[in-house]
């Protein structure tokens, strides 16, 4: 006979993802920077990784639904750095 443990334990970290994503679907929040200023700009990747961690909470303890949240700050984080970049360009080229 096999016995399989631990159901309950993968059911509630699937529950709990669920909420994260939830919790994390549509607008998370606007930020502006200035593109020259290596400051502002870290600034504004800070504010967003503090909008993600406030809506995540305490459920950031969830291994999967932490790796996602390391995931999708880290792409804000690239995402920020290109917008920057651009602007730096194309203000160069005015």
């Amino acid at each position: 006979m096999l016995k399989i443990t631990g159901l309950k334990e993968l059911q509630r970290s699937l529950d709990e993802l669920q909420v994260v994503l939830e919790s994390l679907d549509g607008e998370l929040c606007t930020v502006a920077f200035d593109s020259s200023c290596p400051g502002s700009i870290d600034s504004a990747i800070q504010q967003v990784n503090r909008v993600i961690d406030e809506r995540v909470g305490d459920l950031n303890q969830n291994s999967i639904a932490a790796s996602i949240v390391e995931q999708l700050k880290e792409k804000y984080r690239c995402h920020i750095l290109e917008k920057a970049s651009e602007a730096r360009l194309k203000n160069s080229e005015d």
